[in-house]
C-alpha cells in the first residue's frame, strides 16, 4: 500500500473562480451526495486508479462510489464499516449547515494551477450558525497529491460536535504465494490517517485540540484573539 503522511504547510488558501456549484445556502441543511463528478485527470490514491468523485455536504469526498448514509459526519471513524466507495478524504467531517448570513455554499472546478478543487465556502456547523468555515480539498495535477486548505475560518460559539480531518483508503488485496489475489472475495478493510500532534494549533480550550484517534477535533470557540485555524494552514 501506498503511504501518505500528514505535512503542515503555510499557503495562500485561493477561492475558486470557475466553478460549478453543488448546493448553496440553506440547501446545506439537509445531509446530502452529489451526483457522480468525473475527474479532470485520473488520481492515484492507495494504489487505485480514480476517475469519479462525490462530494458529501458534510465536509467530505469519496471516490468510486458516493457514501451511501448521508448522516454519516464522522468519515474516517472506526465505525464506518460498511463502506461502497474506495477512498475518502475528509477536509472537516461534520454536521455541517449553512452559515447564518446564508453565504454557504459547495463548489468544485480547476484551479489556476489546473488542481481539481471541491471548496467548501462559509459552511457552520450544527449548533454554532455564526461559526464559519471556508476549506477547500485538492487533488493535485500530478495525479497523487493531496492538499487540504483552510481559508478565513471565525469562531466565537462553542458547539459538542467534534470533526475530522484525514483520509481513509481501502487496503491492498491479500495475494498468494504467486503473487495473485485470492480467489475468495476481498473482505474490505480501511486504513485511517489522520492528524498527529503538533499539526494543529493547541491553545488552552479553544483553537484546535486533539481528540481520540482516529478523530481529531476542534472547538469553535475563540481564545484570546486566536482564530481557528489560521487562513492557509495546508496539509
Amino acid at each position: 500500500m501506498k503511504n501518505y503522511v500528514f505535512s503542515k504547510l503555510s499557503g495562500v488558501y485561493m477561492p475558486l473562480t470557475n466553478k460549478t456549484v453543488f448546493q448553496s445556502g440553506t440547501q446545506l441543511n439537509t445531509d446530502a451526495v452529489s451526483s457522480e463528478i468525473t475527474l479532470p485527470f485520473p488520481f492515484t490514491m492507495y494504489e487505485k486508479v480514480e476517475t469519479k468523485l462525490f462530494i458529501s455536504n458534510n465536509g467530505f469526498v469519496t471516490f468510486g462510489a458516493p457514501q451511501t448514509t448521508v448522516t454519516t459526519y464522522a468519515p474516517i471513524s472506526s465505525t464506518v464499516t460498511s463502506s461502497a466507495f474506495d477512498n475518502l478524504i475528509s477536509g472537516l467531517g461534520n454536521q455541517l449547515k449553512v452559515h447564518s448570513l446564508g453565504t454557504s455554499e459547495i463548489s468544485y472546478g480547476l484551479n489556476a494551477n489546473n488542481d481539481f478543487v471541491v471548496q467548501f465556502q462559509d459552511v457552520s456547523v450544527l449548533n454554532a450558525p455564526s461559526v464559519k468555515f471556508n476549506f477547500q480539498i485538492v487533488l493535485k495535477a500530478d495525479g497523487e497529491t493531496i492538499n487540504i486548505v483552510y481559508g478565513n475560518c471565525i469562531g466565537g460559539e462553542v458547539t459538542t460536535r467534534t470533526s475530522q480531518v484525514g483520509i481513509r483508503g481501502k487496503q491492498t488485496p491479500r495475494l498468494d504465494a504467486n503473487g495473485q489475489p485470492y480467489a475468495t472475495p476481498e473482505t474490505k478493510t480501511f486504513v485511517n490517517l489522520s492528524l498527529v500532534n503538533g499539526n494543529w494549533n493547541i491553545f488552552g480550550s479553544g483553537g484546535f485540540k486533539l481528540g481520540t484517534l482516529p478523530a481529531h477535533a476542534m472547538s469553535t470557540r475563540q481564545v484570546f484573539g486566536m482564530v481557528m485555524p489560521q487562513s492557509g494552514l495546508t496539509f
